[in-house]
């Protein structure tokens, strides 16, 4: 009789152990998986700012690729009468009459500079003079302009721009300019 009631007695306390052992073995499963969640939480989030971060790198190089491009711009560089390209140099003729060129282009020119604004503005000597209604700013020279549509949100794109001093030749004479290359995002 006793080895009965002691196997049944034993027999109990193994499936007690076992649900003890089992209930043990979840908790520490339901641990494991949580650390594993914030761990996932805690990359996704670091990979959003890294992804972040690398596109604005990028869209800040696209914007000096842009303005390189257009300070050795074949289409408005100087020249001396010769085959010598003078080097940070705008002849004000051709900037006078780019526009409709590069609008005429304007398929082959956006491959070249994407969404982007170019302007030069003549920065010395200043012009002052009084402007009539429709008349066009002498010593300011809207190049290209297209810009990127407003954002899903209907807010405006964001603008990266870039500046640099050249000189401006019309003839003989010479002044000076700056570049704004501003790139839409």
């Amino acid at each position: 009789m006793k080895n009965r009631k002691t196997t049944r007695l034993q027999a109990r306390i193994g499936r007690r152990r076992a649900q003890i052992r089992m209930t043990e073995t979840i908790a520490v499963l339901f641990i494991f998986f949580v650390l594993v969640l914030f761990g996932l939480i805690f990359y996704s989030k670091y990979q959003e700012g890294a992804l972040i971060a690398k596109d604005n790198e990028l869209f800040e190089k696209r914007v000096i690729e842009a303005t390189t491009k257009v300070l050795f711009f074949p289409e408005l560089a100087c020249t001396d009468g010769k085959a010598e390209v003078e080097d940070f140099c705008f002849d004000v003729f051709k900037l006078d009459h780019i526009e409709t060129y590069l609008e005429e282009n304007r398929d082959y020119y956006f491959q070249i500079f994407g969404f982007a604004k170019i302007d030069i503005v003549q920065i010395y000597p200043e012009i002052d003079a009084e402007l009539q209604e429709g008349e066009e700013p002498e010593g300011k020279w809207i190049i290209y302009d297209v810009p990127k549509q407003t954002d899903e949100e209907g807010g405006r794109p964001e603008v990266k721009a870039t500046q640099f001093v050249v000189s401006l030749q019309k003839g003989k004479n010479s002044s000076l300019g700056l570049v704004t290359v501003g790139g839409y995002k």
